[in-house]
């Protein structure tokens, strides 16, 4: 009987252990890809990151998406290429006017556009 037990003790603390890694693994994870994401050059690796971070990824990626500042056409289109595979269509809504037009044209998402 007591054998038994302590199995089951030893199987509930591996299964315990095992769940609480996970978490602190998907948790390192998770910060490292927000901090990637601050950097000028390794955004596009912080993308790769989240993505292996699941809701909780997805959506600190359609926050961080929208922080990126927009320094060339050719960043904004990667913006945009990141969001419409997501399906982030709030991002959308962040690129600034001479972008938004371009949103909408590469993603056919129904944003409003309001060209001054």
């Amino acid at each position: 009987m007591r054998c038994v037990v302590l199995d089951l003790f030893i199987t509930f603390a591996v299964i315990f252990c095992y769940s609480v890694a996970h978490q602190l693994k998907e948790h390192v994870i998770l910060d490292y890809g927000t901090a990637l994401m601050g950097h000028h050059s390794l955004w596009q690796v912080g993308v790769s990151y989240l993505d292996h971070c699941g809701e909780q990824g997805l959506a600190r990626l359609e926050v961080l998406l929208c922080a990126i500042p927009l320094s060339s056409e050719m960043k904004a289109l990667k913006i945009i290429d990141i969001a419409k595979k997501r399906k982030l269509h709030s991002v959308g809504k962040f690129i600034y006017p001479p972008y938004k037009l371009l949103f909408v044209i590469r993603t056919k998402f129904f944003v409003s556009v309001n060209i001054k």
